[in-house]
């Protein structure tokens, strides 16, 4: 018997492994699912609009193949995490909680924000040295993105991402339950963030230039899909600024993107 989770999720505090793994997986899989179809479909739609054409990061031509390849992959991934975390929801090194004070929801917000931005730094940047870049490979198919790029990773990579995210819930679950609304609301966020970087639509306001500095939009990692040799980092700069690899081109790229002047604008190569 395990006690993985609280009664305020209608699971009994012993509840067998399987009843609880089966509840967790369906819930974690149809919310993924609406995640990505919703996410990842609203920028779709920007493609066919004015702004997509105003703030094309790429012009290069994308296959339907690709488009393809990348739904097909997103759907094995989001079903893979969700079994994951069902699992260790159910073995009880993941923990819930619904009772929780706004403070420490705000403080795991951030603790799993900036956990998850670190161990993906450092994780991006070794799977880009030649012995590793095998596992990341899948990913670097898509040289010019798409709003479904954001998920089309090997599995081995998404377990590494997976040990990433839910390390930090798991060390937290040993001392006390995680607040489950948290680790939703990160989620959400991360998906609708990620989504944005990979959509090849620049959405950093060129009226707030110093916003670029530091946020992660889709000419900063659309550069990193193009030409691999830096701009790990997830959602913030900080990390690439500290240990230089920051592409140097990344200014003069975001400003050719913002004054609709791109080298190849004139043979519009519509996705």
């Amino acid at each position: 018997m395990h006690s993985a989770v609280l009664s305020p999720y209608h699971i009994e505090v012993n509840s067998s492994f399987f009843d609880t793994f089966n509840y967790f997986f369906l819930i974690l899989l149809q919310f993924a699912l609406l995640r990505l179809i919703i996410t990842s479909g609203i920028f779709q739609l920007l493609h066919y609009t004015w702004f997509y054409k105003t703030r094309k990061v790429s012009y290069d031509l994308i296959q339907s193949s690709q488009y393809i390849r990348e739904i097909v992959s997103d759907l094995i991934n989001i079903t893979y995490n969700s079994a994951m975390v069902a699992i260790a929801i159910a073995t009880g090194f993941i923990k819930l909680k619904s009772n929780y004070s706004i403070t420490e929801a705000l403080a795991s917000f951030v603790l799993l924000f900036f956990w998850y931005e670190t161990m993906f730094y450092y994780g991006h940047r070794l799977f880009h040295r030649p012995n590793f870049f095998w596992i990341h490979r899948h990913h670097h198919l898509s040289v010019t993105m798409t709003p479904w790029t954001v998920l089309s990773f090997s599995l081995i990579e998404m377990t590494y991402m997976q040990i990433s995210a839910f390390s930090l819930v798991a060390i937290y679950s040993y001392f006390t339950h995680f607040p489950a609304e948290t680790m939703i609301w990160y989620f959400i966020v991360n998906s609708v963030w990620n989504t944005a970087a990979h959509s090849n639509i620049e959405l950093l306001p060129k009226s707030f230039p110093g916003l670029s500095n530091w946020i992660i939009g889709s000419t900063f990692h659309g550069l990193h899909h193009a030409e691999r040799t830096g701009n790990f980092g997830l959602f913030t700069t900080f990390l690439d600024k500290l240990h230089g690899t920051d592409m140097p081109n990344y200014k003069n790229k975001l400003q050719q993107v913002w004054d609709f002047r791109l080298t190849d604008h004139s043979k519009s190569k519509s996705s």
